[in-house]
């Protein structure tokens, strides 16, 4: 079976890396936003974008989550 997300979550550079990490098949989103998502998802493996959704959801907030995201990605 295949499982996507399309939106403004799979348009997220940050997000998009997260689902990425939890084996999603496809991301659809707006076309803005196509070349700069590709971008970041050639950039990385799937192993490492996969611990980045594990640490991010090991987190207790938010905002702990979106550290570690800047961290790891920025």
């Amino acid at each position: 079976m295949e499982v996507g997300v399309c939106g403004e979550t799979a348009g997220d550079l940050d997000y998009a890396v997260v689902l990425l990490g939890l084996g999603l098949d496809e991301l659809s989103m707006s076309a803005s936003m196509i070349n700069r998502v590709k971008d970041r998802i050639r950039n990385i493996s799937y192993e490492k974008a996969a611990a980045i959704t594990k640490k991010v959801f090991e987190t207790g907030t938010a905002d702990e989550a979106a550290a570690i995201l800047k961290g790891e990605l920025y």
